[in-house]
């Protein structure tokens, strides 16, 4: 057929269509319909008017009205207000009892801690501290028994308290892993800390007086903890309780379920965050201005956590999202691009993680560790750390060049390893969809090169931002990290020169934003928690490294060679190296997958990918394969 027949016979439908699309009161089953007829004319135009106007202008129609399937209806502001406005509230309704539960572990625990107290006066220098419990004497006898809270500037301290304690939140629920238990330990240790605490000052005869100074923050700080240790519980109870799902089905529902109970505590920590920084340390306030913060951040948890969320949920008690209904979670096939949200990111992420672990798991063990051996018998051998036992913090700060004692050696070191590392997760990536049944070793030294040179300085970049610049500008790199993470895959995969992939990234890195931080420090915050398997610095000894790493290291050092703490410290150093190499590529694939979702919203490289495959299927029913 003629293109100049193949338009008339055709663009009356098409004039229809893009109408129909345009119209905000769209009739969804004769737009679907056409859609279909779209989609076989572009396959058609493909074919035998590829380089013609008519294939540009179908791709078009297809794409817009693609993406407009893809985004949501709704603009950001709706969404926002709907989440607190019904959807948080309906899940702390759903989530009553785990709400309750952890409310009463905690309260309990404080009860504990308070008897404990009573009954053995050592036992919150156990709790506490002795330099905590020291200092607070020292304070009240020079008459200012809150001077805790006046130790650094207000800014300082507004960023240090909140960022630590949104850190302490996402531990709280990200322990609930562990099958509730984990979340629940935690909020117990926090209660019999509060439990001593109060009790403390109690024997002092200041309890009033601690009492309004601590609770201006702490109402909202400990009310948001304990909301997030329900989070855990929720998400612990989707492992301990999966009814007619799989396992794995019931963690992904109530996961997703736990971090949006998290997200809501985001405000109250920022909030008391501000408290504790600016106003706490005002300890010669009024007591009835206290009084009145204390109770409006009380009125407000419970308004707004308690009691605003029996309304909602017995105003919308018909709907199927106030009770658990068994679903169906079928698996998605795993695609390069992709419009992805946050869960979907982190799905995809340890998919690719599960699928090509075996391959990345070659080159570490294959490459990067013996490389790492030379490396570190080097080090210890001219480094002058080798003869008394390093921790765990100080063999990291050491065999990676990043502590004051800075080696360019080291750091020379730790951009190749990286870079390897980097180049073949990006490596893997290009990898989805392929056959790849033949020996990766083989395939990675043949195709490893061009990523491998772009990634050498883009991780020398980083390296150098994280090892100069100073601790206290933290936080702009936290709120900064999109504009540098997101150089990482399409300077070094894609088919483009160095400067314009760069270009590409800090122009994603504006979109999305939110996103995209959100994204990078779950699972970065998720693979810092999975190394306290090896490590545990928040509950010393119940790790493997304490249980039985140490013991096989100095039952076979300490009574063969002299020098048996140089050995440790390299075996050490050695597991360190290698559990931050085995961890890393879920960063990099997070960060991987964030950009595709990216690039695949203003591209739609998706919809021109299942183009391709158009036709091979029913025609109201196209396959993806």
């Amino acid at each position: 057929m003629k293109e100049t027949d193949f338009i008339e016979k055709n663009k009356q439908k098409w004039q229809e269509f893009e109408k129909l699309s345009q119209n905000k009161t769209k009739d969804p089953d004769k737009l679907s319909e056409l859609f279909v007829e779209i989609t076989e004319d572009l396959s058609y135009a493909k074919t035998f008017y590829p380089k013609r106007s008519v294939r540009v202008y179908l791709n078009y129609l297809a794409q817009k009205v693609f993406l407009s399937f893809s985004k949501t209806k709704s603009t950001f502001l709706t969404t926002f207000l709907m989440f607190w406005k019904q959807n948080l509230p309906l899940e702390m309704y759903r989530s009553r009892k785990a709400f309750l539960t952890a409310f009463l572990f905690f309260f309990v625990a404080v009860l504990v801690g308070a008897v404990s107290s009573y009954i053995d006066p050592d036992f919150s220098r156990i709790i506490l501290g002795d330099a905590y419990v020291d200092m607070t004497i020292d304070n009240i006898n020079n008459g200012d028994p809150m001077a805790v809270y006046k130790q650094m500037n207000e800014g300082d301290m507004f960023l240090q308290i909140t960022i630590n304690n949104i850190r302490v939140a996402f531990l709280v629920f990200i322990m609930g892993i562990f099958f509730s238990v984990g979340s629940t330990f935690l909020l117990v240790s926090n209660g019999f800390m509060l439990g001593a605490f109060q009790y403390f000052f109690y024997i002092k005869g200041l309890l009033l007086t601690s009492f309004l100074v601590i609770w201006i923050h702490g109402t909202l700080e400990i009310s948001a903890i304990v909301i997030a240790g329900a989070a855990g519980i929720v998400m612990g109870n989707g492992l301990l309780f999966p009814k007619t799902l799989t396992r794995t089905q019931s963690l992904q529902i109530h996961a997703k379920r736990g971090i949006n109970i998290l997200l809501g505590t985001v405000p109250l920590f920022i909030v008391a965050g501000f408290l504790e920084g600016y106003v706490t340390r005002h300890t010669e306030m009024p007591d009835v201005v206290k009084w009145l913060i204390i109770l409006s951040s009380l009125a407000f948890i419970l308004g707004y956590f308690v009691f605003y969320p029996f309304y909602v949920g017995r105003k919308f008690a018909s709907q199927e999202r106030v009770e658990e209904k068994p679903i169906h979670i079928e698996t998605r096939k795993l695609e390069k691009y992709s419009i992805r949200n946050m869960s979907q990111v982190f799905y995809d992420t340890f998919r690719f993680y599960k699928l090509y672990l075996s391959k990345i798991s070659s080159v570490i063990f294959v490459v990067i560790a013996p490389l790492s051996l030379l490396y570190l018998g080097w080090f210890f051998y001219s480094s002058p750390y080798s003869d008394y036992y390093l921790e765990t913090g100080e063999l990291f700060e050491l065999v990676f060049g990043g502590s004051i004692h800075f080696s360019w050696i080291s750091f020379v070191a730790t951009v190749l390893f990286f870079s390897l590392n980097v180049a073949t997760v990006i490596h893997c990536l290009s990898l989805i969809g392929k056959d790849t049944s033949a020996s990766y070793i083989a395939l990675w030294m043949k195709e490893i090169w061009p990523f491998l040179l772009k990634s050498i300085p883009l991780v020398t970049l980083v390296l150098l931002i994280f090892y100069f610049v100073p601790g206290s500008f933290v936080w702009v790199l936290i709120f900064g990290s999109p504009f540098v993470v997101l150089l990482f895959y399409p300077s070094i995969a894609g088919d483009m020169s160095f400067v314009t992939g760069v270009s590409l990234g800090f122009k994603y890195g504006s979109k999305d934003w939110g996103q995209t931080v959100v994204s990078f420090l779950l699972i970065t915050g998720l693979a810092y928690i999975f190394s306290w398997t090896y490590y545990n610095p928040f509950v010393p000894g119940m790790d493997i490294k304490t249980l039985v790493i140490d013991e096989i290291i100095d039952w076979h050092t300490l009574t063969v060679f002299e020098d048996f703490l140089s050995i440790k410290n390299f075996i050490s150093a050695f597991l360190v190296l290698v559990l931050v190499h085995v961890l890393l590529p879920l960063i990099i694939a997070a960060i991987s997958f964030q950009y595709m979702s990216i690039h695949d919203k203003q591209n739609a490289l998706g919809l021109k990918s299942r183009l391709k495959n158009f036709g091979k299927g029913n025609k109201h029913f196209e396959s993806n394969k």
